[in-house]
């Protein structure tokens, strides 16, 4: 950084034309605490521009001496010859070797390099405090932080003798991740006849023993008194069967619903029992 320009990543954004003129070599170039602190808040507001700010100095190399077509010259001759260089006066006719010093600067004296580099290192320190400061006061917003997903989880009982119940105290939009899934309780379709059950419903035969009353089924794929659920209100209305647990993701926004696979009115007089569920939807960023 002492000699050469500092390299700053791209991540900085508008902020870098900022801290590029705070970390110039020549106190010169460098804006006032005044000029930094008005850059900055153009930056806050969104500005494309962070206003005016000095230019760097174009530096130019200067132009060596040229050199003759020869490593040497004959005194006599009218050949120039670099004052840095040129040898002593002598009154013989004779050739004189010119040796030219090595390329590049002379080093700086090491307390040059040292009070240099110390101020950079200073204003570095001072550009950063400024831009600390004003992160933490507010006046500069932190780059956004990645969101992160956000659950929401209620429970819900869901009676046997009443239909299509919806699911309170959850919002679910188009991408949200829902859960369903049983803690307890059993139910029945027919208290008189038939046994309680859980959340996947009768067997195979206790389920093929109730085929006269089939059309009573809400989704005639999944036994009787398995637990269902569906989205009312979107585009994601179809009726799944939960089971111990069921995971979706929402294809659309709308309300979840639970019942038993049992029509509601006539169908379900002759229900009895509740379950008790746990309802997740996780909000996706």
């Amino acid at each position: 950084m002492v000699y050469e320009e500092p390299h700053l990543s791209q991540g900085l954004g508008p902020l870098r034309p900022v801290v590029e003129a705070l970390l110039r070599k020549s106190p010169e170039e460098r804006p006032s605490a005044a000029g930094a602190r008005s850059a900055l808040r153009r930056v806050v507001a969104g500005e494309a521009d962070a206003g005016p700010l000095p230019s760097p100095t174009e530096r130019v190399p200067r132009p060596s001496a040229a050199w003759t077509d020869a490593d040497t010259v004959t005194s006599g001759q009218q050949r120039p010859v670099p004052a840095a260089w040129e040898s002593v006066p002598t009154t013989a006719r004779h050739t004189t070797s010119l040796t030219p010093p090595p390329p590049g600067q002379p080093p700086r004296p090491k307390s040059t390099k040292r009070r240099l580099w110390w101020a950079l290192a200073g204003t570095a320190v001072l550009a950063a405090g400024v831009a600390g400061g004003l992160f933490l006061t507010g006046v500069l917003p932190l780059k956004e932080k990645a969101k992160k997903a956000k659950t929401a989880t209620v429970s819900k009982v869901v009676e046997s003798t009443t239909g299509w119940q919806a699911v309170t105290g959850v919002s679910v939009r188009k991408g949200d991740r829902v859960t369903v899934r049983f803690v307890s309780g059993e139910w029945t379709v027919d208290h008189r006849s038939k046994p309680m059950t859980g959340p996947a419903g009768y067997d195979a035969a206790t389920d093929r023993s109730l085929d006269g009353a089939k059309d009573c089924k809400i989704k005639p794929a999944a036994p009787f008194g398995t637990l269902l659920a569906r989205l009312t209100g979107g585009q994601d209305a179809a009726v799944r069967a939960v089971g111990q647990k069921l995971t979706f993701q929402a294809a659309g926004k709308g309300t979840l619903q639970l019942a038993i696979n049992d029509a509601s009115e006539s169908c379900v007089q002759d229900n009895e029992g509740a379950l008790t569920v746990q309802v997740s939807v996780t909000h996706q960023p």
